[in-house]
């Protein structure tokens, strides 16, 4: 017994095409009648799918996203209406938060969809499109089921026009440098243990170099954030609070330059010079990540302290402190995890870089 050939296509709609052939015929192997082919691709496709985004999820650069979403509706809501008063209001910051989340969701999945094997020039735009879509789907729901928590209109459709805009841009920066990075000659396969060790440190220094683009994009957009926050709010501590976070945004951005810039591998050099220049790079960037809490997330502190205090100050009967608190928070944790996890690979690649040095000197 076989299933249908429409039923087929009707369950393939739904499973990401890396995976959708070794998963039809996983399906097809267990047929027994429609009515369990449906249950059984229905129990599949949630892990099928949840595998996928494991694979093309980039969290660092999610957030990154999630932070342009974020300044499109704060940007529109500050233009279209009374920016700061309606940010302040009780439910304002969490119904802002609504089309960022729906926005995530639209990334995550639009990635996981993605076919490998197409590289079309509108990929860039597909999963931002797939994120705006939903956004628009989130608050038909909301107009249906809580009208109060919508979005004035004209402050939504700008937000979601200018959040298109700058994730379409992003990707396509991002999609760049990939390419670049993929162009770099390849020698991994190379039995030639020095032709290996110039290959990674050629990736290491690329991967180094956009690393850094994406956290000085991220930089600016921080300090343009809290630069409309010290023009439209009159509290002191508001707009001492956000010339702290400018200020520790540029610390960053000035220590990651400093010691964490990427630096090129030299230009001649036998099999033990390469190694020991690409070992000392893999070493400094293990211990940047590992410090990351005191050069990246210390410097931040101050300034949310003392901007939670004026906004506490400047709105005593706001509900969403709390949840603002825990926000920031788990954005902390989430950074600092991804760091030393970072740093964790990185001591891998350390690891098998000495145990290739005692294979080769063996040799």
């Amino acid at each position: 017994m076989a299933p249908s050939k429409k039923l087929e296509a009707i369950v393939a709609l739904f499973i990401p095409p890396a995976g959708r052939e070794h998963v039809l015929g996983d399906l097809h192997e267990r047929y027994e009648n429609p009515r369990q082919y449906i249950q059984d691709a229905a129990r599949t496709l949630p892990l099928v799918i949840f595998s996928r985004i494991r694979r093309t999820a980039d969290t660092q650069f999610l957030l990154l996203e999630a932070l342009a979403v974020l300044i499109s509706f704060v940007a529109a809501a500050w233009l279209l209406l009374e920016g700061p008063l309606f940010v302040n209001e009780p439910s304002g910051f969490l119904r802002l938060l609504a089309p960022v989340a729906m926005a995530l969701v639209g990334l995550l999945l639009g990635d996981a969809y993605a076919d490998p094997r197409k590289r079309s020039s509108l990929r860039c735009v597909q999963a931002p499109l797939l994120a705006v879509a939903l956004m628009f789907l989130s608050q038909a729901v909301l107009a249906v089921m809580s009208p109060a928590w919508m979005l004035p209109r004209w402050v939504f459709v700008a937000g979601a026009a200018v959040s298109l805009l700058l994730l379409s841009a992003g990707r396509m920066l991002r999609r760049q440098a990939g390419d670049e990075l993929r162009a770099a000659p390849s020698n991994g396969g190379s039995s030639n243990p020095h032709d290996q060790i110039v290959h990674k440190a050629q990736e290491f220094e690329k991967k180094i170099r956009w690393r850094n683009l994406r956290e000085y994009a991220a930089a600016i957009l921080v300090i343009a954030a809290f630069g409309t926050y010290i023009v439209i709010f009159e509290n002191p501590a508001i707009r001492l609070g956000s010339s702290l976070i400018i200020a520790a945004a540029a610390y960053v951005v000035w220590h990651l330059h400093r010691r964490g810039a990427a630096r090129d591998l030299p230009a001649a050099g036998g099999f033990s010079a390469c190694l020991d220049f690409y070992r000392a790079e893999l070493a400094r960037q293990r211990d940047l990540l590992r410090s990351v809490w005191l050069w990246y997330v210390a410097p931040f502190i101050p300034g949310f302290i003392v901007l939670g205090l004026g906004s506490a100050q400047a709105n005593p009967d706001r509900s969403g402190s709390f949840v603002n608190a825990i926000s920031v928070a788990l954005v902390v944790l989430v950074i600092v995890w991804l760091n030393r996890h970072g740093a964790r690979k990185l001591q891998r690649e350390i690891d098998g870089l000495d145990a290739l040095e005692k294979r080769v000197s063996r040799e």
